[in-house]
């Protein structure tokens, strides 16, 4: 479905009018031009994965808003969990002390 997104966390019960789901941005991102993009598997799939592989950059999409803080990772809010189909689940260990900052700016 169609995300909500917002460079920073923001508590909801229910997405945005008119989308399904909520992605708090990073302030941190791979550098999409180095992503790589596999053919997508499964019954019916005719579009692609991206593997995002490049090195980390500061994310337009936030470092271009003043005085707004971010999220260390993105965050992917979803409402209804039928719209969930997990193929991969991984678990990443940062150096980061750090989540989303609510509220500030």
């Amino acid at each position: 479905g169609t995300p909500f997104e917002t460079p920073r966390d923001m508590y909801m019960e229910k997405p945005q009018p008119g989308t399904h789901s909520t992605h708090a941005l990073a302030q941190i991102i791979p550098d999409p031009a180095s992503d790589l993009m596999l053919p997508e598997s499964g019954e019916g799939s005719t579009g692609e994965v991206r593997v995002p592989l490049g090195k980390a950059i500061a994310n337009p999409a936030v470092s271009s808003m003043p005085h707004t803080p971010g999220c260390d990772v993105n965050e992917f809010i979803v409402y209804d969990q039928s719209q969930v189909n997990i193929k991969y689940l991984l678990r990443l260990t940062t150096n980061s002390s750090t989540e989303c900052k609510e509220g500030e700016g």
